[in-house]
């Protein structure tokens, strides 16, 4: 290979100690959210726009299903809504009074959604870029992130970090409604995929003219 890009320093650690591999971190870009605001169909708007504090859990990949069950069951006065889980979250996850589960949302109705939230919570065991946080950050939401490699190449340090289930859970039990977040827009800016672009630019010129 002429040259090889990876999306975390975790990556480029592990394949340059590993196997000798040299290679360039660039940050996975994305595009700052477009939409006009539209309350998803099927929710109840007193759940939203009362005194409750919100908090979404978006997809399934590398989803630690147990932490987010653990958090939900010791959490009753906080409204949990959760967007692109499977079958499986379903079942285990729907019997709860405190979940709202979102089947199918327009671009529109989605990041209407995680702006109506006060939190983002991302209990994953594994992680690189993450489109969840990068979106969330944009529209000045708090993120709930775990101490995980490949979360702080992405995540701001004024979100909420937690390293074990008893720290979550001090996090959770401290919660107070949210406001949007100007630093995490600002932050955000520098994922567009404008500034990326010109960083992967850069790099392909510096292997061509190798």
């Amino acid at each position: 290979m002429d040259g090889i890009i990876v999306l975390s320093t975790q990556q480029k650690k592990i394949l340059n100690e590993k196997f000798g591999i040299k290679s360039v971190f660039i940050p996975h870009g994305f595009d700052k959210p477009s939409f006009t605001k539209k309350i998803p169909a099927d929710i109840n708007n007193h759940v939203i726009c009362n005194d409750n504090i919100n908090v979404c859990t978006i997809g399934k990949n590398y989803r630690d299903l147990e932490t987010l069950e653990y958090i939900i069951q010791k959490n009753h006065k906080i409204i949990f809504h959760l967007i692109g889980i499977d079958h499986t979250y379903k079942s285990i996850l729907g019997q709860y009074g405190n979940v709202r589960i979102y089947n199918r949302l327009s671009d529109d109705e989605y990041y209407s959604l995680i702006e109506l939230c006060d939190y983002n919570f991302l209990p994953v065991t594994f992680a690189t870029a993450n489109n969840t946080l990068l979106e969330a950050q944009s529209l000045g939401i708090t993120s709930i992130l775990p101490l995980i490699d490949g979360i702080n190449d992405y995540a701001y340090n004024g979100n909420l970090f937690y390293k074990d289930k008893e720290e979550l859970l001090k996090i959770f039990l401290n919660l107070q409604k949210n406001r949007k977040r100007y630093d995490l827009i600002n932050f955000s800016r520098k994922y567009n995929w404008n500034n990326i672009y010109t960083q992967l630019n850069q790099y392909y010129l510096e292997i061509y003219q190798k």
